[in-house]
């Protein structure tokens, strides 16, 4: 592989205060930062305006910028990270299409690269499918300054592949998480259990493609069968879980640093996936129960990819759509702390050597050069 640019942008814009895809962009930065030595830097796009932050190892401040063009300045190439909701209301952004344009008319050597970690929501219904309709054709009109092009999941990814004539590859999404495997014992005093009690966490926002219902009734199963629960339902904007059973628990701390976060995922003993599309690669709550060795109990559907599909070692997937068979995988995983064991470990070797930081900067690289 020929050296790369050594300035390069990550191109974000975010509209709330919780932003996974912020959060991953600052990952992929500072890690190409840190094993290439390039000179990486956050161009994120507030409700105040731009602002600039180095990324390092360690916290950079952020500051001001007067404009894209001066945020940009000196970059060679950028990474414009890509949720239509971002970067407008519903999904409405054509000022990001003139914003590309005006570059490829002023920047003729500026690499452009676009990775989409949502493109445009499902048609179903009057009010989606008119929001649909836009976001496809702003979507197209994006990629059309794009010089390589990544997707999340293997589905979309080959979509993609037909609608660009640029370079396209499937990129890791990493975890946003530090490694906090080594805090399990005293995260587990933190949280008042012992070995006798099974941990079991569920970690996202209040979305529709999260299957709450299927987590409740695992955990009623779990219960049932005798054993003392406590469910850590995490995240900031976690929906509420209930289960009318004795010897359960339910510990949701809301919004958690990054630290804490990890801390309360490395107590746990298995962790619950149900999604409505299946697992998937472009979930960074998947990547962090793998990531800590978590056993995972999860459902299939048709976003899910052929590795996880074939990662039968590592996950324990059941139809999206069976919410009792999801249940009575999961409690039986629960019950089984040999099992649980392989298949942490499992899940830890393929989050290694599939989904890791220094994976996802080398398929970046790749697609910025176009080599390797």
């Amino acid at each position: 592989m020929v050296a790369p640019a050594p300035h390069v942008a990550m191109l974000c814009a975010t509209r709330t205060s919780v932003d996974g895809i912020l959060d991953y962009a600052g990952g992929l930065g500072e890690a190409l930062a840190t094993l290439y030595g390039l000179d990486v830097k956050m161009v994120v796009r507030r409700n105040s305006g731009w602002s600039i932050r180095q990324l390092k190892p360690g916290d950079g401040a952020e500051i001001r910028a007067r404009s894209l063009d001066d945020a940009l300045e000196r970059v060679e190439a950028l990474i414009l990270h890509y949720n239509p909701f971002s970067w407008g209301r519903r999904g409405f952004a054509p000022e990001l299409v003139r914003l590309l344009a005006r570059l490829r008319r002023r920047r003729h050597r500026l690499v452009v690269g676009i990775l989409a970690h949502e493109r445009y929501v499902d048609m179903h219904g009057l009010r989606w499918t008119l929001m649909g309709g836009w976001q496809r054709v702003q979507f197209l009109a994006i990629l059309r300054f794009a010089d390589v092009a990544w997707s999340s999941t293997e589905t979309w990814t080959e979509i993609l592949r037909g609608q660009t004539s640029a370079r396209v590859a499937q990129i890791p999404i990493c975890s946003n998480l530090p490694d906090r495997r080594a805090a399990r014992t005293s995260s587990r005093q933190q949280l008042g259990v012992d070995e006798s009690t099974l941990v079991v966490a569920a970690f996202g926002m209040n979305h529709p493609s999260r299957l709450t219902g299927h987590v409740e009734l695992a955990v009623a199963a779990m219960a049932g069968a005798g054993m003392r629960v406590t469910l850590l339902n995490l995240g900031a904007e976690a929906p509420p879980v209930t289960v009318p059973a004795s010897g359960f628990r339910v510990v949701a701390p809301g919004r958690l640093d990054a630290s804490s976060l990890a801390e309360h995922l490395a107590a746990a003993d298995l962790y619950l996936a149900p999604f409505v599309d299946g697992v998937s690669a472009r979930r960074t709550t998947l990547m962090a129960a793998l990531q800590h060795a978590l056993p995972v109990a999860g459902t299939y559907g048709h976003l899910t990819d052929t590795i996880m599909r074939n990662a039968r070692d590592a996950l324990l997937l059941t139809p999206s759509a069976d919410g009792a068979a999801f249940a009575a995988a999961a409690c039986d995983l629960a019950s089984d702390p040999e099992q649980r064991a392989r298949r942490g470990a499992a899940g830890r070797r393929l989050y290694e050597t599939r989904f890791d930081w220094p994976i996802a900067c080398r398929v970046a690289l790749s697609g910025l050069t176009g080599r390797g």
